[in-house]
């Protein structure tokens, strides 16, 4: 649960994009579900099933997609598929904002036209990052949470807190 003190902080770092439902998978422990994000990404999101919390979901479905900067790692050096679990993507950096121990990193997705921001630093590599860096994009599916609503419904571009409905993850305000 999100506390509220870090609440401004924590919307203002997070990533929020639009997704499309285009697979859905309940299981007795574990929910997961594939989104069309962009022109050809594919995000895979997932989280422990609890039916009091579940809202229904179908095919088509607009949602709107938050990922705490925290969740995305970039990788440095050889490129590798790893595992189908992850949401791994080529990217590059644009901007690097190095206001502490963990910079903030902005990176484009390849062959989208939408950003992503990370905290932290790259792994693997040898010295501070730059712009214009061919990075990994490495994000957790458990990390992920989903909402019905807008961004502008839920009250992220007004600055203060609105009633969010969420259907998955442990986005609980």
């Amino acid at each position: 649960m999100l506390q509220v003190r870090d609440l401004d902080r924590c919307f203002s770092e997070a990533n929020i994009v639009t997704g499309t439902v285009v697979s859905s998978h309940c299981s007795l422990s574990r929910t997961r579900m594939r989104l069309r994000i962009g022109w050809q990404r594919i995000l895979r999101a997932r989280w422990l099933s609890n039916e009091g919390d579940m809202e229904p979901v179908r095919i088509s479905d607009q949602v709107t997609v938050v990922i705490p900067a925290e969740a995305v790692r970039l990788e440095a050096g050889w490129f590798r598929r790893g595992a189908c679990r992850m949401n791994r993507w080529i990217g590059r950096i644009v901007l690097v904002q190095a206001d502490g121990p963990d910079p903030l990193i902005t990176v484009k997705v390849h062959g989208e036209t939408w950003t992503l921001r990370s905290r932290g630093n790259v792994v693997g590599a040898d010295r501070l990052p730059r712009a214009w860096e061919t990075v990994n994009i490495v994000i957790d599916p458990e990390q992920i949470r989903l909402c019905f609503s807008s961004p502008d419904v839920m009250g992220f571009r007004s600055g203060r807190p609105v009633r969010r409905v969420g259907i998955g993850g442990p986005l609980s305000v």
